[in-house]
């Protein structure tokens, strides 16, 4: 059970670490090594600032919330529950992980087209070519 909350809180802290990353040190153009790389983030600088300072935000209230579960399932859970019991309830920083991500980069993928939408929204058909 040790292994299991050394995993789940090493996990935790790379979430809220990378989030802080996102959020506030990938720059605001394309050019760095780091950053969410959809088409539709990479298309203008204020897409790449929204995607990647959205993105950090929810990673690191992921982070946080997955850091929390994780210190009161594993410390404040009895440990007369049966072992199964506990195993399934330390899985759920993972669950919510995955459900963050794709939740958040679902929003920024539809938000960064619909910057892109209204950037030519004003241009004729020559200039956005």
């Amino acid at each position: 059970m040790t292994v299991l909350l050394i995993v789940d809180l090493v996990m935790s802290a790379g979430i809220l670490l990378g989030g802080y990353y996102l959020r506030f040190h990938t720059g605001d153009a394309p050019e760095g090594g780091v950053g969410i790389r959809t088409a539709a983030a990479m298309k203008s600088p204020e897409a790449w600032r929204y995607a990647n300072r959205t993105c950090g935000r929810c990673w690191m209230i992921a982070g946080l919330c997955t850091l929390l579960l994780t210190v009161s399932v594993m410390l404040f859970l009895p440990e007369t529950w049966s072992r199964g019991l506990r195993t399934a309830i330390s899985i759920l920083p993972a669950v919510i992980l995955v459900i963050a991500v794709w939740s958040v980069l679902f929003r920024v993928q539809m938000r960064c087209m619909q910057m892109e939408d209204e950037r030519h929204a004003g241009q004729s058909p020559e200039e956005t070519l």
